[in-house]
């Protein structure tokens, strides 16, 4: 009888160890899961936006693979698309795997006759806990035939005919402007726009005159140098009409002025950018400016 309370005994002790042991250990509990994957997604929504303000995608974007949360343990990210109202969405959005090297998850967009309207869904998985965050984005439309304008003071260009007339150009460091008839004199043209974006007045550096100025075509509140669309016109000349002083220029203020169209290549690293620049002693000229 005492060799059975004994047996019974030491089976008892065991599993109460065992039971002690897996209360102490390093699982987390149910609560620490939970938390741990809202942690995971509220970071990830963060990060997302502070990259991705807009709806409209680019043609190419990179995403998180991984999210670290406050526990410094790296989970990965799910992503998905979806569409409500368009079947074919594949022939537009691929998700791409993780590069291990840069934790980065490429998105190809392929641009649409006309606009796609998307959900992009990222998911992350801690324990038996799943949460989910979605963002609303959009396929672009292909951009329509630009009708070409004349670039004179009564038919200015636009920024788009400029942008289109700047990827034509061959690029080469020697010849990166846009030519008279001839094929050797840069031609003064006029240009038009709305002002979304500009730089500081140079005034200070011995220029009279205010840099880095963005317009676009078609104007709204969120649109910056950055939107798509957006041209850059390296610096403008002030004189004692249309343009006096940094001040002058207001965001949404429709602006002409005359200039040279180059392809601007920095470097051999950077992509060519179609600007509205100056040419050796002959800079921009401010030929109008309203706030409308």
């Amino acid at each position: 009888m005492k060799k059975i309370f004994s047996a019974i005994l030491t089976a008892a002790l065991v599993a109460i160890t065992a039971i002690a042991f897996v209360g102490c250990g390093n699982k987390p509990t149910n609560d620490d899961t939970e938390n741990r994957a809202k942690d995971a997604i509220k970071i990830l929504k963060g990060n997302y936006l502070d990259k991705f303000a807009g709806t409209e995608s680019p043609e190419d974007y990179e995403v998180f693979g991984v999210v670290k949360t406050k526990d410094v343990t790296p989970y990965p990210v799910t992503w998905t698309v979806t569409s409500d109202a368009f079947n074919n969405l594949q022939d537009y959005v691929q998700v791409g795997a993780m590069d291990e090297s840069s934790k980065l998850v490429t998105v190809s967009v392929t641009r649409a006759e006309q606009a796609i309207a998307y959900t992009l869904t990222a998911s992350v998985t801690v324990g038996s806990k799943t949460e989910s965050v979605s963002f609303d984005r959009i396929v672009p439309a292909k951009p329509a035939q630009i009708s070409m304008h004349q670039g004179t003071q009564e038919d200015p260009f636009t920024a788009a005919n400029v942008i289109e007339i700047g990827n034509a150009i061959a690029g080469s460091e020697k010849d990166n402007y846009y030519m008279e008839e001839d094929g050797v004199t840069p031609k003064q043209v006029y240009v038009t726009g709305y002002i979304v974006d500009c730089g500081t007045d140079q005034t200070s550096k011995g220029y009279n005159r205010v840099g880095f100025v963005y317009i676009v075509d078609e104007y709204s509140e969120d649109k910056t140098s950055k939107s798509e669309g957006a041209l850059m016109i390296l610096s403008i000349n002030y004189d004692e009409s249309n343009l006096t002083c940094y001040g002058d220029l207001k965001k949404g203020a429709k602006i002409t002025v005359k200039g040279y169209i180059e392809k601007y290549i920095k470097n051999s690293t950077t992509a060519p950018q179609p600007e509205v620049t100056y040419y050796k002693g002959n800079g921009i000229t401010c030929e109008a400016l309203e706030n409308v």
